[in-house]
């Protein structure tokens, strides 16, 4: 097959016909085949058949792909030594059976439900564990009273199992939503259902582009600080997820923790404070819907899934505190994956030695200016 590339050795041009067959032409019993969906492809540019340097998956190495390499220039793994959180949460919802806080602040969350509301398996796999939300009518209340010492920084920290949605055989983020989302209605009295802009304090899965956004801080203008970045569906479809998110505004820091990972983080300062919330809900939005069946109105963005170990932090927790919140012991080492570090499908990493260096920019060199197309 290799002599196919070699236009010295065969020269696809000349060919005039293509015959397809079975066997070396002895004839030892009529038997009979079906060949259907013949195609033939010139070459293409195939990314992980490209050069070694290609970066941008376009199978050529040029200027792209080493801006692309220094904007992840100097960028590495690092270990992370795990420890408990230096301080207790300021709320802590375990979801035993009921929304009770566990803390001793008594922030007590109040479960919204068409019926009583369920409690499933946890992450351990115990019944009765993790709240049940249905996307129709679940949600919880929390009382914001636990806002008045926090104001520079804070940590959210959650278990999330994401049911799984299919459409046309392939799973969608559209069950998922809001797993916490908190505002202030008064900031925008003109408009009601306008959330998107005025959201505080927020995690979110978009139906629509399967993103999810982080939001910490709100100006009462509709400044805000967030960030997005799409995830891939079976890291958080069918599975039980860590999430956590810190803001420290005196460092100007916005961090996104998926399972103790640093998953994404802002790029510009991240230094709007945490202040002015007047309504936190896990699992829906403060707009609404008209709901022609129940012939009411009902939260919009309602959560699908179940949540477990709710907490709130009163400052922003290290990822070696994350990581202890993620399951990991005491004592034990985590290292941070690098291609989470990256921009999404650009993996600088060429050398592969988990940092990005001169050794990349010279295994990008060995394909300077050269296109690789397949086959």
């Amino acid at each position: 097959l290799a002599d196919f590339t070699s236009p010295e050795v065969i020269n696809l041009a000349r060919i005039k016909q293509l015959i397809i067959g079975v066997g070396h032409g002895v004839k030892t019993g009529m038997q009979r085949i079906y060949i259907d969906n013949v195609r033939i492809y010139v070459s293409r540019c195939v990314p992980e058949y490209g050069p070694a340097g290609d970066v941008t998956g376009d199978c050529f190495t040029d200027m792209r792909d080493l801006k692309k390499l220094s904007l992840h220039w100097g960028t590495t793994t690092w270990s992370v030594e795990v420890e408990d959180p230096c301080s207790p949460p300021v709320l802590n919802y375990p979801f035993d059976g009921s929304a009770a806080d566990v803390s001793g602040n008594h922030y007590d969350g109040h479960v919204v439900d068409n019926a009583p509301p369920a409690y499933g398996f946890d992450r351990f796999n115990v019944f009765g564990k993790a709240l049940l939300f249905d996307g129709f009518s679940t949600y919880v209340e929390v009382p914001v009273a636990l806002f008045a010492g926090i104001s520079e920084q804070i940590t959210v920290s959650l278990w999330h199992y994401g049911d799984v949605e299919t459409w046309d055989g392939k799973p969608v983020v559209d069950t998922h939503r809001h797993l916490f989302f908190a505002e202030n209605p008064a900031d925008h009295p003109e408009d009601l259902n306008d959330t998107w802009t005025w959201r505080n304090l927020n995690l979110y899965f978009m139906p629509a582009n399967n993103n999810v956004y982080a939001t910490i801080g709100n100006d009462a203008q509709g400044h805000l600080d967030w960030v997005m970045k799409t995830p891939n569906l079976e890291d958080v479809e069918g599975k039980w997820n860590h999430w956590a998110i810190t803001k420290d505004c005196n460092a100007g820091e916005l961090k996104v923790y998926l399972n103790g990972a640093l998953w994404n983080w802002n790029t510009d300062p991240a230094t709007i404070p945490i202040e002015n919330i007047a309504v936190l809900r896990l699992g829906a939005e403060t707009a609404t819907n008209w709901d022609p069946i129940g012939d009411k109105h009902v939260p919009r963005g309602l959560l699908t899934g179940r949540i477990d170990d709710f907490r709130i932090y009163d400052y922003a927790l290290s990822q070696a505190e994350i990581c202890n919140l993620a399951g990991m012991t005491v004592g034990s080492t985590y290292i941070q994956p690098l291609p989470l570090l990256l921009y999404p499908d650009t993996n600088t990493n060429i050398y592969e030695d988990d940092r990005i260096d001169f050794k990349d920019f010279t295994a990008m060199a060995t394909t300077w200016l050269q296109e690789q197309l397949w086959p």
